[in-house]
């Protein structure tokens, strides 16, 4: 949606054509097909910045909330010609495999006829794989956890970063938890930058055990906030 100059509302075209727009995707909000399709079209100059020209990862609900959602990482003959993919050697098996990603706000708007309803993207660019250019580290409160506390302690880890000489930004998740983001010059590997990230989580749970866990055992995560650092 776009306001004219006159304080009128109008809606762009799709550059794609939907099936189904009508179709309920998320039934708490009634969010349909064709308003995803137009969000995605209106915000597209700001989040293409975040998520091309990387692997991307999809949520696909194609019937909507109610019912199973799946990810998806590599393209297949099911997704769209024109959708990006990049090669990636599986470290296991020694194989390339395509894996998602986009470039344009077309190809971001053909992810609602997918049923996209979360982007998750790598922390490095598809340019240079095994280079990470950004550093996230993920705080997944427990329920008994407020808000306050919560805003906080990522106040605290960015506090820390920048002693250490990063700046840093927050990313709200969709979820209940917050991402603290520290983009990086991308030319450490990805266990350093790992190295680096669980030190720093660990010197907070070290300073506040009552408060941080950064191990993933979920019962022990009861009134804790756990530090999640292999974003």
């Amino acid at each position: 949606v776009r306001v004219r100059h006159d304080g009128r509302k109008r809606i762009e075209s799709l550059p794609i054509r939907l099936t189904h727009p009508d179709k309920v995707l998320d039934a708490a909000s009634g969010l349909t097909k064709d308003a995803l399709a137009h969000y995605y079209l209106a915000v597209a100059s700001h989040m293409l910045p975040y998520i091309e020209g990387r692997p991307l990862t999809l949520v696909r609900c194609v019937d909507g909330t109610g019912k199973s959602c799946f990810y998806q990482k590599h393209k297949n003959a099911m997704l769209p010609a024109d959708i990006g993919s990049i090669e990636i050697v599986d470290k296991k098996t020694g194989n390339p495999e395509p894996y998602i990603t986009l470039y344009t706000p077309k190809q971001l708007v053909e992810l609602a006829q997918l049923g996209v309803l979360e982007l998750h993207p790598w922390g490095s660019r598809n340019a240079d794989i095994e280079k990470p250019d950004r550093m996230i580290v993920d705080l997944d409160p427990d329920s008994a956890i407020d808000w306050k506390t919560l805003c906080a302690a990522a106040n605290e880890v960015r506090e820390r970063l920048k002693k250490l000489g990063l700046e840093s930004f927050l990313k709200t998740t969709g979820g209940k938890g917050l991402h603290v983001v520290a983009p990086i010059r991308p030319t450490n590997s990805w266990q350093a930058v790992k190295e680096f990230a669980h030190n720093l989580v660990l010197d907070m749970e070290r300073d506040a055990h009552d408060l941080y866990l950064t191990r993933m055992t979920k019962a022990a995560r009861k009134g804790k906030i756990y530090l999640d650092y292999l974003r």
